[in-house]
């Protein structure tokens, strides 16, 4: 189950989106666990499907739930920090092509697969500061030509941030070079 606190908020770049602050949810130790249930007041006459960002931090979750997709099916930001998040694959994000904002700071994340967002082209900000990476797919990001904030800082793979989209470019062909595949 997740319990949500829903609410209008403007972080992570998106202004005024509704959201899904997750107050409290069973914990995701298992690429398997699945969210049955969502539970909290909504406001006004908005439902689930009108979730654009969903907030989960300090949260025990090590993997994506199977179905988080199917749950919150308009996603345009999705935060996990603070969590014990280890890996993450391109399933956990093909169900979202409206995904603008990513920022998973604060995990145990050692690698980003190739094509890893090849169904969310537009893609603005990925945030994976304080992580684990080790090993950065060829493609993981190639297809992301508005992604304009790049944030690998504290990894030992990156070890910094770009934060404009020609200095994205630049950041993403120096990983190519020093970032093993």
């Amino acid at each position: 189950f997740i319990n949500c606190e829903f609410d209008f908020s403007s972080e992570d770049m998106i202004s005024n989106g509704y959201t899904c602050k997750v107050i409290s949810s069973t914990a995701i130790t298992s690429r398997s666990t699945r969210i049955e249930n969502v539970t909290g007041n909504h406001q006004w006459s908005q439902s689930r499907e009108s979730v654009v960002r969903l907030v989960l931090e300090k949260k025990s979750i090590v993997y994506m739930p199977s179905n988080l997709g199917e749950t919150f099916q308009n996603l345009e930001s999705i935060r996990i920090k603070y969590g014990r998040l280890k890996e993450i694959h391109q399933a956990d994000f093909s169900a979202w092509p409206n995904l603008r904002v990513i920022n998973f700071d604060h995990n145990d994340i050692e690698v980003l697969e190739d094509d890893l967002f090849k169904f969310n082209p537009k893609i603005e900000r990925i945030w994976f500061e304080q992580n684990k990476i080790k090993i950065i797919g060829m493609a993981a990001m190639g297809n992301l030509l508005n992604l304009k904030d790049l944030d690998l800082s504290s990894n030992p793979c990156g070890g910094r941030r770009a934060e404009q989209q020609s200095e994205v470019s630049k950041f993403l062909f120096e990983l190519a070079g020093k970032c093993p595949t």
